[in-house]
């Protein structure tokens, strides 16, 4: 069984596609745990409107996306842990290929896939194959110089550990970095896209601008620094000269 997270706020324009392309899911035993972050939209009325007995639905004050998170994890009946952001699409046999590898694999912490980043829905997902190429493990340094890992793709152990709650970006860098520093093992099973990711106006996640960019190399760098990564606290320095630069040049109209 696996407990499916989903964290939500002012998401009633994605939400009721997102439950959709879950109860779409081949593999059938879970449960939807939605944490509302004090939403002050109607995306609680909306969801309770589908009347989908698989969800179960926790309203609290807007207290952040991590303690949200935190307190999803607290009350999950299961050990094994899907997320599942309030605006993201899954294929229908998502849940079932990482089931699998993790019911074969007693040993791996964490498994994910490849995402595809969509800018509008998508159709036809129950009708695309998927194949499946194979996997490799993920190590700290791969992860410390690209987060390669869409928070909707992961299916981990509940005991792997906690988001940390003083963060208000880059909440999932953050924990994947501290759980492979610990020793935990992470699986990218390769594949075709199995999850999309909806880029949208009005989304509460970070953006993909200079803004988030940085936030990820504030983060990366002080972990670099802290466990000795100095090579890689040096190309992140250079990033944020090559970011910056590249913003002046457009600004010229150079480039």
């Amino acid at each position: 069984m696996i407990s499916i997270l989903i964290t939500t706020f002012n998401s009633r324009n994605t939400i009721k596609e997102t439950l959709f392309s879950i109860k779409s899911q081949s593999f059938a035993e879970y449960e939807v745990i939605m944490v509302d972050d004090g939403s002050i939209d109607d995306t609680v009325e909306c969801v309770k409107s589908l009347s989908l007995d698989f969800v179960k639905i926790f309203e609290r004050p807007h207290f952040g996306r991590a303690i949200s998170l935190n307190f999803g994890l607290s009350v999950c009946t299961f050990d094994i842990i899907a997320i599942c952001d309030s605006d993201d699409l899954w294929h229908p046999d998502k849940l079932q290929i990482q089931f699998d590898f993790f019911k074969c694999n007693q040993n791996v912490d964490l498994v994910f896939s490849p995402a595809k980043l969509i800018h509008k829905t998508i159709g036809g997902l129950d009708s695309m194959k998927v194949a499946l190429y194979g996997f490799e493990s993920v190590k700290l340094r791969r992860i410390l110089l690209s987060n390669i890992i869409t928070h909707s793709s992961v299916l981990f152990r509940r005991d792997m550990g906690v988001y940390n709650e003083e963060l208000v970006s880059q909440i999932d860098l953050d924990f994947w970095l501290r759980s492979l520093k610990e020793g935990k093992l992470f699986i990218c099973l390769k594949s075709d896209p199995i999850v999309f990711h909806r880029i949208h106006e009005g989304q509460s996640f970070e953006g993909s601008g200079l803004k988030y960019r940085f936030n990820a190399i504030k983060l990366v760098n002080n972990y670099a620094l802290k466990w000795g990564y100095f090579d890689i606290f040096i190309l992140n320095s250079l990033k944020v000269f090559y970011y910056l630069f590249s913003r002046f040049l457009r600004k010229l109209g150079i480039s």
